[in-house]
């Protein structure tokens, strides 16, 4: 579509010459190299004490990798409390195992994902919406 087109070469120039598979290569080609990030707060905020669900920098520094939202909760870092939200979305859109009950047990949660997003704009933050501190994903380690 040209409106498409228009934009597409705003931003990067060198697509006005380029067919569609040429494009869409490119695009392979960027995706494959893009890093994950994953943005949390230092402490658990004040006033989402009973709600906060995420790493913490604390966290961070007494684990040996980056746990998942399910993982938090059976390590004893975060409260236990389950998300139907979250899981219904990891089960039916992400084709997850369902747990077999909750707490799950651990075997089940390390399958879970943690959330990130693709830095396709190489920029070196994620979205401070979701907290102050940025983990960048390094894809080739």
């Amino acid at each position: 579509k040209k409106d498409f087109r228009e934009y597409l070469q705003r931003y990067y120039p060198a697509s006005e010459s380029m067919s569609a598979e040429e494009l869409f290569d490119r695009f392979l080609e960027e995706v494959a190299v893009a890093e994950f990030v994953h943005n949390f707060d230092v402490t658990i905020p004040h006033n989402e004490r009973r709600d906060y669900d995420d790493m913490t920098v604390d966290v961070g520094e007494n684990s040996s990798y980056f746990q998942n939202l399910w993982e938090l909760q059976i390590e004893g870092y975060m409260p236990v409390k389950y998300n139907p939200v979250t899981d219904a979305a990891e089960t039916g859109l992400l084709n997850f195992t369902e747990f077999s009950g909750y707490p799950a047990n651990m075997t089940e949660v390390e399958q879970r994902p943690v959330y990130t997003a693709l830095n396709m704009m190489k920029v070196d933050m994620g979205n401070p919406d979701f907290g102050k501190i940025s983990a960048i994903f390094n894809r080739g380690v």
